[in-house]
């Protein structure tokens, strides 16, 4: 099984350091509230996706009757002078018997009697029927920074009734956005009635502090105030009756460019803006209100929870794979749980926990890339230039796996220049050691060409074995084609050191077969990839011997068993534990082709 399944995990040392870290950051972003626009964002996305399947949701019917761009153009006073037709429109609801009537609209601060004369008793007259007729409220302007109530002219308050208004204000979000109903709105947070939660009280709903559920019911339409005042109203009083009888209705403005703010959705029908007019953020807290579906936001201390939960995960001993698995079911149950609390009218922000889960998993997979990047360091410091270059490929992405011993069958080769000591008393250190360079310069290409570890270089010999850390079949074959293909290389560099006036090196090479256990000899800092087996002695004392025979190759009768081609006996060598041994050589002729 290739070592990248089987990844290593974290010390328990780590993965207790990583949760203590992942634990305190995120316990510091959510007190300090640096996650708030996450979770915002979060809210809405899962608004308007809900919205998908409780667009449709029996919601309590709320009216919308809204001076528009036309009714500007029917109703020629300025805006601010509307006394007698707002009259009229007041004066016809009265007659229509609505459930309930908000008004969302500026009245005048103060008298415009000197220039609209029997104006502010006309207005004063209708919304005294008006409040006999119906519950009434009156929204009291206030400042967009502040909150702070705007004043409205005594007559009009007195007319309505002096309890009968509320602030049209709504706290805004972190992002300037509003998405809840709260009367919390005093400079230290004393409670202030408002124009929906007045509203719902005059219709016997206890009123609350929540997150306004923007996904339940339709868009809105609404009647354009003018229909009100003209008396040939499109479709007769019988329409209006049909729209407005028994209804909550709420009257303000709609138009593009007064009384407008950003929210999570805008659910005004006759647009496609990005913010929504402030009646139909009255209207939705209405429903909200009305239908008991306002969201119960929940605190941080859940959310630390989670977090702390979530990031004891950490803690686990699982792989990798096995982390990511888990993280994934994870996360889409999360994500399953906050849509199904956000169904119970519960708020569960979950990106802190959601940022905590990809948190673990982003310092699981950091911790596995430095542990592959050690893997790497170490694979080349144990194994670069002494085995084949595929070889070292295979170490490095993981195909191979040297870390545990294993029992291979390999084929040992040492090899060993012959009358060296001669060279190193005549030529100087430096040229030495520059011609030992050269030498294994040369050589040792044509041992990895044949899949050769080489386990070390020892001043004027070498040892490598065949077999491991990739497994081979046919080590013989292979150790034979390695010995051939080294004294051909040793030709072509004898001819360059004739050319040069440098005397020509001799290699003996002792070749011998046998099981073997392979793997990392050492501590942690310094260690070495070898072979342990008797084969390995014995191919060390062959090549002690080797002088003694006429045959640059030589082998152990155990390798010529199992390739017995070309070899041939050179009768019985004394190895220097005592033993003798019948020692094979392999013609010279057989050299002539190397494989």
């Amino acid at each position: 099984m290739p070592a990248r399944d089987r990844a290593p995990i974290p010390d328990t040392a780590f993965r207790r350091r990583a949760f203590l870290g992942i634990t305190l950051a995120f316990g510091l972003l959510l007190t300090s509230g640096l996650l708030a626009r996450a979770d915002l964002a979060w809210l809405d996305a899962r608004l308007e996706f809900r919205r998908l399947y409780h667009s449709e949701d029996t919601v309590p019917g709320v009216v919308l009757v809204a001076a528009d761009e036309a009714s500007l153009r029917q109703i020629t006073e300025p805006l601010a002078l509307w006394h007698r037709p707002l009259a009229h429109a007041l004066e016809r609801l009265a007659r229509l018997r609505p459930r309930a009537v908000g008004i969302d609209l500026a009245l005048p601060e103060r008298s415009y009697e000197a220039l609209l004369p029997g104006g502010d008793a006309a207005l004063a007259v209708a919304l005294a029927r008006l409040r006999q007729s119906a519950p009434l409220v009156l929204a009291l302007g206030a400042d967009g920074e502040t909150g702070h109530a705007q004043a409205i002219h005594p007559l009009f308050v007195a007319a309505a009734g002096v309890e009968n208004n509320g602030l049209a204000y709504f706290p805004r979000d972190a992002d300037g956005a509003v998405r809840r109903f709260s009367e919390a709105l005093g400079e230290h947070g004393e409670e202030l009635p408002t124009l929906a939660g007045q509203i719902a009280r005059r219709l016997g709903t206890a009123v609350r502090p929540g997150i306004i559920d923007f996904s339940r019911g339709p868009a809105f339409d609404y009647l354009p105030l003018h229909h009100l005042v003209a008396p040939d109203a499109p479709g007769g009083e019988a329409e209006l009756e049909r729209r407005i009888a028994g209804q909550i209705v709420l009257l303000g403005t709609a138009l593009p460019y007064l009384d407008r703010h950003t929210a999570p959705l805008n659910l005004a029908a006759w647009e496609r803006g990005s913010d929504s007019p402030g009646l139909v953020l009255q209207a939705q807290a209405l429903r909200s209100l009305l239908g008991g579906t306002l969201i119960r936001p929940t605190g941080p201390s859940l959310h630390l929870v989670l977090v702390v939960l979530i990031s004891g995960l950490g803690l686990l001993p699982l792989s990798l794979r096995a982390l990511a698995s888990v993280a994934f079911a994870l996360a889409s149950a999360l994500a399953a749980v906050g849509m199904a609390a956000l169904d119970a009218g519960i708020d569960l922000p979950l990106t802190g926990p959601l940022l905590a889960l990809a948190s673990v998993l982003a310092t699981r997979i950091a911790w596995q890339v430095a542990a592959a990047r050690r893997t790497r360091r170490r694979l080349l410091a144990t194994f670069g230039g002494f085995v084949s270059p595929p070889v070292l490929e295979a170490l490095l992405d993981e195909q191979l796996d040297p870390s545990k011993p294993q029992r291979r069958h390999l084929v040992f080769l040492f090899a060993d220049l012959r009358a060296f000591g001669g060279l190193t008393a005549t030529l100087p250190p430096e040229q030495v050691f520059a011609l030992l360079n050269r030498y294994y310069s040369a050589i040792t290409p044509a041992l990895h060409a044949h899949g050769a570890t080489i386990d070390n270089f020892r001043g004027d010999g070498l040892m490598a074995f065949f077999g491991a850390p990739q497994d081979m079949p046919a080590a013989e074959t292979a150790a034979i084609a390695g010995a051939r293909a080294v004294l051909h290389a040793l030709a072509a560099l004898n001819r360059e050191l004739s050319t040069e006036g440098l005397p020509e090196l001799r290699l003996g090479i002792a070749l011998a077969a046998g099981d073997a256990v392979v793997g990392n000899v050492g501590d942690q800092r310094r260690h070495n990839y070898t072979a342990l087996a008797d084969a390995a002695n014995l191919a060390a004392h062959l090549q002690g011997i080797a002088r003694n025979f006429d045959s640059d190759i030589i082998a152990t009768g155990e390798l010529v068993t199992r390739q017995p081609e070309g070899w041939r006996s050179l009768g019985l060598g004394t190895i220097k534990d005592g033993r003798q041994i019948e020692v094979f050589g392999l013609d010279q002729g057989d050299l002539q082709n190397p494989q």
